[in-house]
């Protein structure tokens, strides 16, 4: 174990080198990493989920791999302490929007505030705000790419689809992964899902077999700006001052 630490530290440090600080960088969308270091990043949307994503993350602490949470913003108000549990286990958490709307259909306030709302709740329960967004769906256009940026987030899609939104055997979601991915892979899984669950193994199994290793999105693109913008900041036709709400709802406790 100490050994593959190490190894994990080295490559990390591979990435970062080989990077450059244009990664991620203006309005567009990314969709992987460098190619130049055998490092994938597996990331998990729609959660936290009440049931599957505590085994999810017990599973990934058992395989030794951090992973990224796209985190829904409603859900992370019913389930504050799963949220603040993949924080504390070292995974990333990222914004999937407040309530997983198809964002390109609303008007321009209302797409702020699927974002806003958002990063809001998850800052308010783990102090972190997310670096990172990725539209439900991955149905995206100029004006989210423009609402990102100016919260401060790197929009994210991905490269490697575990197509697990439709059941499939755990043996095909893991082939089709571990057949597509290459150094610098961001792959699609949903953390809901049992079959993903009983992927996982397989997929992290597979993947080390050919040599990669596993990194957050943090530590993949390392170079993407941080979410320093207020979410109050005024700005022309967005009633930014009414992103509010999130943070009433989230339980007193936390």
């Amino acid at each position: 174990m100490l050994r593959l630490t190490r190894l994990v530290q080295i490559l990390l440090a591979a990435v970062i080198f080989f990077s450059t600080p244009s990664a991620g960088a203006g309005h567009g969308p990314v969709y992987h990493g460098p190619r130049s270091v055998p490092v994938v990043a597996l990331t998990f949307d729609d959660g936290p989920h009440q049931f599957t994503t505590p085994r999810l993350i017990e599973l990934l602490d058992r395989l030794s791999v951090k992973g990224t949470f796209f985190i829904v913003g409603s859900q992370a108000v019913q389930f504050p302490q799963i949220l603040s549990e993949i924080v504390a286990r070292g995974h990333s958490v990222a914004n999937h929007s407040w309530s997983h709307r198809n964002i390109t259909l609303l008007n321009s306030e209302d797409l702020f505030k699927e974002l806003a709302y958002c990063s809001q709740a998850v800052e308010a329960i783990t102090g972190m705000r997310p670096r990172f967004f990725r539209p439900p769906g991955g149905r995206w256009d100029s004006s989210s790419l423009i609402a990102a940026h100016e919260l401060g987030l790197t929009t994210v899609l991905w490269d490697v689809s575990g197509r697990d939104m439709v059941q499939r055997a755990p043996q095909q979601i893991a082939a089709s992964v571990i057949r597509a991915v290459r150094p610098g892979s961001v792959v699609l899984l949903h953390g809901g899902l049992e079959w993903t669950i009983e992927a996982l193994p397989l997929i992290v199994e597979g993947l080390r077999a050919k040599g990669f290793i596993f990194a957050s999105l943090d530590q993949m693109l390392p170079f993407a700006p941080e979410a320093k913008v207020p979410l109050r900041e005024t700005s022309p036709g967005v009633a930014r001052s009414s992103v509010v709400h999130p943070i009433k709802v989230v339980p007193s406790d936390q």
